[in-house]
C-alpha cells in the first residue's frame, strides 16, 4: 500500500466515506464505481468538501495550515510542492484529514 493510498483511506474514514468507497488501481484513487471518486490530493473540489466536512481552519499566507479544533496541525511549505499553492493546500488538507482519521483508532 501506498503512503498516497493510506492517507486517502485515513481522509475518507475521517470523513465518514470509508465504508462507501474502495481503492481502484486503474483510477488512484478512491470510488464507489457509480458516481462517487475521492481524490482530494488532486482535486481541489474534493479537498475544499473534505476540508469543510471536517470544520478545518485552512491559512495559505506563506505556508499551509490545516487544523481540526487546534487539535491537529500540519504545515506544508510551498517548496515541498515545488511553490504551488494549490497542490500545497490540497496536500495539507489531506494530511490532517488522514491524522484525524488515525486517531479515530
Amino acid at each position: 500500500m501506498t503512503k498516497e493510498r493510506e492517507m486517502l483511506e485515513l481522509a475518507a474514514k475521517a470523513a465518514g466515506l470509508h465504508n462507501d468507497v474502495q481503492w481502484d488501481d486503474k483510477w488512484g484513487c478512491l470510488t464507489n464505481y457509480e458516481w462517487l471518486t475521492f481524490d482530494p490530493i488532486n482535486d481541489d473540489g474534493d479537498a475544499l468538501r473534505l476540508a469543510v466536512k471536517l470544520e478545518m481552519m485552512v491559512d495559505t499566507v506563506n505556508r499551509v495550515v490545516a487544523g481540526y479544533l487546534s487539535d491537529v496541525c500540519i504545515e506544508i511549505d510551498y517548496d515541498e510542492q515545488e511553490k504551488d499553492p494549490y497542490a500545497a493546500t490540497r496536500l495539507a488538507i489531506v494530511r490532517a484529514a488522514a491524522e484525524i482519521g488515525r486517531k479515530m483508532g
